[in-house]
């Protein structure tokens, strides 16, 4: 089963270029599709339901920190791979609160590019292997995930312990296929 990937850039040689660097074969990568703005990203998001997004931080459409959220929103379960070509903290940083393996500077460095590829197909195998009876609550449990990286990055210890806290309780009442309590 090859794993699904969107690829997302305003500019089309970027686009095509992030393309020609991937392992497809080797990696089990099937490309399903590319945008070129942020409202053609939501829908192609929508309508494929990629396991893998490769996206561009800053292009045409809603701003870099709403559309991360939306992508969120969408797709929890998706694995995010964001590149730019601005070596910018705050950027950074709104990549990682939204969960993104990492944080890419252009030019892509093919082997940093597909050693994060595997990182996500690692991620999807341990999603899938977690024993999540109900998807609801695997989206629950990847929301705490990335509001607890939000918060550590924001070192807000007192919303870490609280989102700990919900999360094993999320963990223990639901987790590991509870029709067997």
């Amino acid at each position: 089963m090859a794993y699904k990937v969107l690829v997302i850039d305003d500019e089309p040689w970027s686009r095509n270029l992030v393309v020609s660097l991937i392992q497809w074969k080797a990696l089990d990568l099937q490309l399903i599709g590319q945008a070129e703005d942020t409202h053609e990203a939501l829908e192609k998001i929508r309508q494929l339901q990629p396991q893998i997004i490769v996206t561009d931080m800053k292009m045409p459409g809603l701003n870099p920190v709403d559309f991360l959220q939306m992508i969120n929103g969408m797709s929890p379960m998706a694995q995010l791979i964001v590149l730019s070509g601005y070596d910018d903290f705050g950027y950074l940083q709104q990549a990682l609160r939204s969960g993104a393996v990492d944080y890419l500077l252009k030019p892509v460095d093919p082997e940093l590019l597909n050693k994060n590829l595997k990182e996500c197909i690692r991620r999807l195998k341990e999603n899938l292997a977690g024993g999540f009876a109900d998807p609801r609550v695997y989206q629950e449990y990847v929301w705490y995930r990335k509001k607890l990286l939000q918060e550590l990055s924001e070192l807000d210890s007192r919303s870490v312990g609280n989102t700990l806290s919900a999360l094993f309780a999320l963990l223990e009442g639901k987790l590991f296929f509870p029709q067997d309590r």
